[in-house]
């Protein structure tokens, strides 16, 4: 029951890095706090040992240029076109399939101990860290999509950053390549700030 409360409370403390990280931009690194993952003390400390398939499913081409269309039919983003918005899912539909497996992937690992699973997840990040995807050009509707996909795998690798038996080595290519990601995203937000997006729900993701 406890667990389920600081799961519960975990947006909050994400949260509080966000904000100090969207707050500190301009900050001198030095007196900035190290970054302490807030997965680590939930962590479960005794999983069952269960491995639930022999196979991985094939990594998907990575994406490396990061390209979508705006679905909404007004300038106030309120309605959407039904049929743009299809065609919007259609574009990234690369990106849900990798995240959403991801994610599956660090929740298998979270609950069970379950090698298969670690190394099936190395290899989804891995295949795609090793040729640099989301860090190519996007296109306005593209730097939505950067931001939310480094949101969902950056927090997938979080869970198990503590769990899993990657080297070190595997570890730091994994990191390399989401921090890569994160100065993009930053990058953009350090661009056009009269935006609504520079002030809106879409910071908590950037």
């Amino acid at each position: 029951m406890n667990n389920l409360k600081e799961l519960a409370a975990l947006p909050l403390i994400v949260a509080s890095f966000v904000f100090c990280s969207a707050g500190c931009t301009h900050l001198e690194y030095k007196n900035q706090k190290q970054f302490v993952n807030p997965f680590a003390e939930l962590a479960p400390a005794n999983r069952p040992n269960e491995s639930k398939s022999d196979t991985c499913p094939e990594v998907p081409p990575p994406v490396v240029d990061v390209m979508s269309q705006t679905y909404y039919e007004d300038s106030h983003h309120s309605v959407i076109d039904p049929k743009r918005h299809e065609q919007s899912r259609e574009m990234v539909k690369p990106l849900r399939t990798f995240n959403n497996q991801v994610a599956r992937l660090s929740d298998r690992i979270w609950k069970f101990n379950d090698l298969k699973a670690e190394n099936c997840l190395y290899n989804w990040l891995d295949a795609w860290a090793k040729v640099g995807a989301l860090l190519g050009d996007a296109n306005y509707q593209g730097e939505f999509e950067r931001k939310w996909n480094l949101s969902g795998i950056a927090l997938s690798y979080l869970k198990i950053e503590t769990l899993v038996r990657w080297t070190p080595e595997q570890k730091s290519s994994i990191v390399k390549w989401l921090e890569k990601i994160a100065i993009r995203v930053r990058h953009d937000y350090d661009q056009k700030i009269e935006r609504q997006s520079r002030r809106n729900n879409h910071i908590y993701w950037a």
